[in-house]
């Protein structure tokens, strides 16, 4: 019998996101492929109805590879918008492989990205000083990603 959730989660779209990342940077943490997998940002923009702008570069991923299928996403990021605010993002999550070898065949082969194959879930915080946006300084977004050539890209929701 299916059960009824008492605290249904709602929400709305928070903006999309692209970001272009430098080569990897790879600190071996024991047996192959477990690792520190660190992709600085290079620059990107977000899109959404209340916020858009630019990602400026040098913050990044920190993403722990725990093994051929999975690995956790740890990023630090500053964006600017259009009308010159700084809001610090942070976002934590999960990359894995739906099929068994999807992220070895994406990034050691170079086989073509397909969204069905892999699972990219984070959840998202903001910090920001400029008043038109405090609002992120109260809310959590969850983000559903994927990779784009030379990067990734996601499509932020805020939790309500």
């Amino acid at each position: 019998m299916p059960v009824a959730p008492q605290y249904p989660l709602t929400h709305r779209h928070l903006f999309e996101f692209d970001a272009s990342v430098s080569p990897e940077i790879a600190i071996r943490r024991g047996a192959d492929p477990a690792r520190l997998s660190i992709w600085y940002f290079t620059g990107g923009q977000f899109l959404g109805e209340k916020l858009k702008g630019v990602l400026l570069p040098g913050g990044g991923d920190w993403a722990v590879v725990q093994n051929e299928d999975q690995l956790r996403i740890d990023v630090r990021a500053v964006l600017q918008t259009d009308d010159a605010a700084l809001v610090y993002m942070t976002y934590r999550g999960l990359w894995r492989a739906v099929l068994p070898g999807a992220l070895t065949r994406l990034f050691r082969d170079g086989q073509p990205y397909k969204h069905e194959d892999h699972y990219l879930r984070v959840t998202a915080g903001f910090e920001t000083d400029a008043a038109r946006y405090s609002w992120l300084n109260g809310i959590v977004a969850v983000g559903v990603g994927g990779y784009a050539e030379g990067g990734v890209h996601y499509s932020f929701y805020a939790a309500e």
